[in-house]
């Protein structure tokens, strides 16, 4: 597209800017009305007088809440004087211990005791012979004692883990020498050893680095992990106004593209990890879906592009029935923000591999919140919005458009004409108001929507269980003229639970998710002629009459028709485990999900054409869809110090079966909408009917080593089976090995590297993925009653079969050799960045083969010699840029890029590939003709004829832009660049936090391949329009002929499309906490007041009202939410 043309005008943005800047002035003002107060200390009062030290500390336990632990064998009644009164409580410690031989570290509301240490001799370095002693301690939290600790000592190079009871014995330790304490989810600690016994109290990580991150089977931090994973904290989506979470993912992960199949709420999604690997189009991408350990498979027997520029398929979720009204639903749809702890993306081999085959494409964990000791907790939260459209295209007022309309009859040298049927008929210019100036776009899009959601859990436990119930409840109305609704309601359910000697452990988890849409389908009618007629009458019945005597076709059915959707869904899960002895342990889990989807969409007689005289009866289209899944993974887990490091293994099995079966129902014939909601009553039925059964087993082995926390292997190797393949075929042996190394860990290193960088840490890992993405039973014959949907005739009383596919039991696994190769950096211990770098070669593609129509069949499933070479890379950046007692303003950046090209494919000109890709070329890539522009003589569009035969045309039996063919020039929907960066600023009580993100890519345009016909354009066409003999511009001038077939045409040409750049607010939070001292007085935890608001503006080049949006055909207009949001627990 030539030239470039800001969409928004600047005095609109100017407008939106500063009402944005007021609204955020009141609620900054409001919030600091009380930020000024300042946190409530918990003071001591006690008047001791040589009282024992264990009954002074179990008074200020009383008084405060925290409590105290000791050293084993310390002395606790040694006598203690002092006085004191309303004194904090650090201070107060300080004066208990400050004349006694002990110390003491707060953590949390744990206040460790251990004896004072003494300043130990340094360490003769030539020493030949030293005495060593056995150090023995503890470590715990603020929850308790903590398991599997890792501990290791500097020079003497010894390690241990804790017990069940946190408990540690270290022997051979050099008096004087550093021990390092580390566990996942905490801040390392280190310590001198200066006396036998040290008891260590850690920290919950609050930096990047150390916070969990969750993995396969167990969890790890940034600094640890050899793989790729991003992870998003359950806190910063659980006030995004949405009700599928994976839409709040978009611009927090790095190297992930998310596509909603369209504008409805509970539409599948397309995410797409790391870019696309198979040049098979017809199966999707999509990654796999974890929750709480719970895989969500689901046979795809129905699956949808997304639009034109989508190069593959999108899944269609948990609806796999031919009622698709609604577009399918998203297996996450209803899913409550507010249960989630965290959602995981593990995005490379390293990472993945242990999911085997069904993690090929990546897999998305998700992990529920459970119970947390300490005390029964209630949370409850209720958010209230609304939402808008933020804006509309610029169409043509009525002035305008008779022009235009008149301008193309008089460019071809035709007369309008009253006559219905002539070829020059325009009843908008002679038959209807000219006076008449309707905004169809208002009319069918103006509604305000409106946003609710309620949520509340109860938690609590103690040290040998724990528990948490929760429920919520979701709506929004959309803002349609004809409004419909999305409803969501989940109850989750999570027990925890230990034996008394912790050698058992058991969890129970428990969701039930209840979907309820609804919803009109509009089609396109925003470009209808202004003075269009109503689409209603005065009785409120769909006004076919007014078009019917216009003989125009009538563009609002839709508004009487309906489509809803119901689905039930559970997810379950046990997880068992039993401690044989130190540091192994047997464990297994049991998974159990199943959804029921019923869909229904109604075409009653009252949508009909009352004055035609063949389509007049009423139709029933009911859908069901049932998937089950069921899960057993058994294993034996151990947790062992080997040599100056630690290991830790799972060796196990994985089986799965899945079931999918999906049911339609079309009733026709219905001659009164009393009874159309019953198919039981419809004079005639057609069924259809679908299913499919997948199993998936495996054994696998997976082993981490760390190396005195600074050199850290993993290595995992499975074999894997799957239905999806014949006899012989169905194993593969697959596995993937990674290595990290904290190079600032060495001693060396800290001698050597400058002290503001405080981590370096390169990590690899490479893997061979296997994939089943075939489809199911393409193995086996397989017949039919029905043809390309269409029932049978009966054969002498006898219901025929025809065959449904060519059968091949010769084709195997496909393989991904994946090579991730990272880079992680620390300055300061506040910033911090992270680079990858990935390369996957994906070959012995599973595709379907086309076969001559002589053999029965369309094709026939085969492996492909192709190999596709997919690169990429991703960086992100994660600073703390101011951290002061008042003040935190944390900054998070990140980019990414991937490309793929067709590497090689032996015999590719005979292959059913030859005329869609090209060795060396991207296979997202789309063929289409070069535009040229407008010829500045004839006002038409140009386009490059790249033979000179003096056509531009479409062949496509031949390779793109060979032969006759002129599609030579290619766009690509896959984005060039990628990022976001998010900015969070704390201020006392008040948080302010923004999220933009930013995408430069080729996007599809408004621009109409001929004007002047009758229908309505945008104001932009109709002022860069053709008029006179010499204009340069690009579009054509009004016509209201037909355009020769072999001259090209703008739809299937770049000209269509637009390299587009834009930067999006897309989310926006400002939220106020109460102060702790007001939340006392009301007997409360915490409460938090939120405006939370998405898509609040945007700057872009496109010529349109949004880049990603793909309006057209029903589609909603980009809208705008903005709810306000309370939060509190007590």
């Amino acid at each position: 597209m030539q030239g470039s043309h800001q969409i928004y005008n600047g005095t609109l943005q100017r407008k939106a800017r500063w009402r944005m800047v007021r609204m955020t002035a009141v609620l900054l003002l409001l919030g600091l009305i009380q930020a000024g107060a300042q946190v409530a200390a918990q003071t001591v009062t006690i008047s001791a007088n040589k009282m024992p030290l264990e009954k002074v500390c179990k008074e200020i336990e009383k008084q405060t809440g925290y409590y105290f632990v000791y050293a084993k064998d310390l002395e606790k009644s040694q006598a203690v004087s002092v006085q004191l009164k309303n004194e904090e409580l650090k201070a107060a410690l300080n004066k208990v211990f400050d004349n006694s031989n002990l110390t003491y570290e707060l953590v949390g509301k744990v206040v460790s005791v251990n004896t004072r240490r003494k300043a130990a001799p340094a360490q003769p370095k030539n020493e030949s012979f030293v005495d060593t002693i056995t150090l023995k301690g503890a470590v715990i939290t603020e929850k308790g004692p903590l398991e599997n600790v890792s501990i290791s000592s500097t020079l003497s190079k010894r390690s241990t883990l804790t017990d069940v009871k946190g408990n540690y014995v270290l022997k051979g330790v050099i008096p004087g020498e550093e021990i390092i304490f580390s566990y996942v989810g905490y801040t390392t600690y280190r310590a001198k050893a200066r006396s036998r016994e040290l008891v260590v109290a850690l920290e919950v990580a609050d930096n990047e680095l150390d916070k969990v991150v969750v993995k396969a089977y167990g969890t790890t931090t940034k600094r640890f992990t050899t793989g790729t994973i991003a992870t998003v904290s359950g806190k910063d989506i659980e006030n995004v106004p949405v009700q599928n979470p994976l839409l709040a993912l978009t611009g927090r992960v790095p190297g992930i593209v998310i596509t909603p199949l369209s504008g409805e709420a509970s539409a599948p999604v397309k995410v797409e990890i790391r870019g696309r690997n198979s040049i098979n189009p017809n199966f999707p991408s999509d990654p796999l879906y974890v929750i709480d350990g719970i895989p969500q498979t689901i046979m795809d027997l129905n699956n949808r592009k997304v639009e034109y520029m989508e190069p593959t398929m999108i899944s269609s979720g948990l609806n796999q029935s031919d009622v698709y009204g609604l577009g399918g639903l998203s297996i996450l749809f209803g899913l409550n923000p507010a249960d989630i702890e965290s959602i995981d993306v593990l995005q490379d081999a390293g990472a993945t591999a242990v999911y085997g085959s069904r993690g090929a494409n990546g897999v998305i964990l998700i992990t529920t919140r459970r119970g947390k000791g300490g005390g029964t907790r209630v949370t409850f939260g209720v958010s209230q919005g609304l939402t808008y459209v933020t804006k509309y295209y610029d169409m043509l007022n009525i002035k305008d458009y008779l022009q235009l309309r008149r301008e193309a009859f008089a460019n071809d040298g035709k007369t309008p004409s009253k006559i219905p049927g002539d070829p020059n008929y325009a009843p908008d210019l002679l038959l209807w108001d000219t006076t008449r100036n309707v905004n169809w776009q208002k009319y069918l899009y103006g509604n305000t929507g409106r946003y609710t959601r309620y949520n509340a859990s109860l938690s609590g436990g103690n040290e040998m269980t724990n528990f948490r119930l929760s429920g919520g409840y979701s709506k929004t109305t959309d803002i349609k003229a004809v409004s419909g609704t999305n409803q969501s309601a989940t109850f989750s359910f999570a027990l925890d639970h230990k034996s008394a000697n912790k050698k058992f452990t058991s969890q129970l988890t428990a969701m039930f998710v209840h979907s309820k849409t609804d919803a009109v389908l509009l089609s396109a009618s925003y470009t209808l002629p202004p003075n269009a007629p109503d689409a209603m009458d005065s009785s409120g019945n769909l006004n076919y009459a007014a078009y019917e005597i216009a003989k125009v076709n009538f563009p609002f059915a839709n508004l009487k028709k309906s489509n809803e959707g119901k689905n039930n869904q559970l997810q379950s899960s046990l997880d068992l485990g039993y401690l044989l002895f130190t540091g192994v342990s047997l464990v297994t889990s049991f998974k159990y999900t199943q959804s029921n989807n019923n869909s229904v969409s109604l075409v009653p007689i009252a949508s009909k054409n009352p004055f035609s005289t063949t389509d007049q009866k009423g139709n029933n289209y009911t859908g069901n869809t049932r998937v089950s899944n069921f899960t057993v993974d058994p294993g034996i887990t151990i947790n062992k110090p080997v040599g100056n490091g630690a290991i830790s293994a799972r060796i196990g099995g994985t089986y799965q079966s899945n079931i999918t079966q999906s049911l339609s129902i079309n009733g026709s014939d219905y001659i009164s909408d009393d009874l159309i909601g019953s198919l039981s009553n419809a004079p005639k039925t057609t069924t259809s009917e679908r299913y499919g059964q997948y199993k998936y087993a495996g054994v696998y082995a997976m082993v981490n080593y760390d190396y005195a926390h600074k050199l850290f292997f993993d290595i995992s190797a499975r074999r894997d089976g799957s239905s999806r393949f014949g006899p012989g075929k169905q194993f593969g042996n697959f596995g993937a090995f990674g290595a990290a190394w904290i190079i600032t860990e060495e001693e060396w290193a800290r001698k050597a590297i400058p002290e503001f960088i405080t981590l370096i840490k390169p990590s690899f890992n490479y893997g061979i993925v296997g994939t089943d993405g075939v489809g199911d039973y393409r193995y086996l014959s397989q017949w039919n009653s029905e043809s390309n949907y269409t029932p049978l005739t009966n054969y002498n009383g006898l219901n025929p079969l025809v065959p449904q596919l060519q059968a091949n039991q010769d084709f195997h696994w496909a393989s991904s050799k994946q090579l991730s190769v990272n880079l992680l950096l620390d300055f300061w211990n506040r910033i911090s960045v992270t680079a990858n770098w990935w390369k996957n070669n994906t070959d012995n593609q599973l595709v379907q083969f086309p076969t001559g129509s002589f053999t029965g069949f369309d094709y026939v499933t085969a492996n492909s010699p192709a190999n596709v070479l997919n690169t990429g890379w991703a960086l992100t950046l994660n600073a703390t840029a101011i951290q002061r007692k008042d003040w935190r303003w944390q900054l998070n950046f990140q980019t990414s890029n991937s490309k793929n090209k067709l590497k090689s494919y032996p015999n590719l000109e005979l292959s059913p590939y030859f005329t869609e890709y090209k060795i060396g070329a991207s296979i997202n890539d789309q063929y289409v003709y070069k535009f040229i522009g407008v010829n500045p003589q004839t006002g038409r569009f140009e386009f490059v004829d790249i033979n000179k035969d003096g056509e531009v045309k479409t062949n496509s039996s031949v390779a793109p832009g060979t032969g006759d063919d002129d599609r030579y020039y290619t766009v690509n929907p896959i984005p060039d660049f990628q990022g976001s960066v998010r900015s969070t600023l704390r201020y006392k009580q008040v948080t302010l936090d923004l999220l933009f993100s930013c995408k430069r890519y080729w996007a599809s345009t408004f621009l109409n391949g001929r004007i002047g016909l009758m229908q309505n354009i945008s104001q932009y066409e109709f002022d860069h329009r053709w008029t006179t003999p010499g204009q340069i511009t690009n579009v054509a001038k009004p016509t209201v002929s037909t355009l020769p077939s072999n001259q090209g045409d703008l739809q299937n040409s770049d000209g269509k499309f637009e390299k587009t750049n834009f930067i999006r607010l897309s989310s926006a939070s400002i939220a106020y906490s109460i102060p702790p001292k007001t939340l006392k007085l009301a007997g409360l935890s915490s409460m938090t007041i939120s405006l939370d608001a998405n898509n609040l503006f945007l700057l872009t080049n496109f010529k349109g009202i949004d880049p990603e949006l793909s309006w057209g055909g029903g589609s909603l207009p980009p809208s705008r939410t903005i709810a306000l949001t309370l939060n509190c627990s007590f």
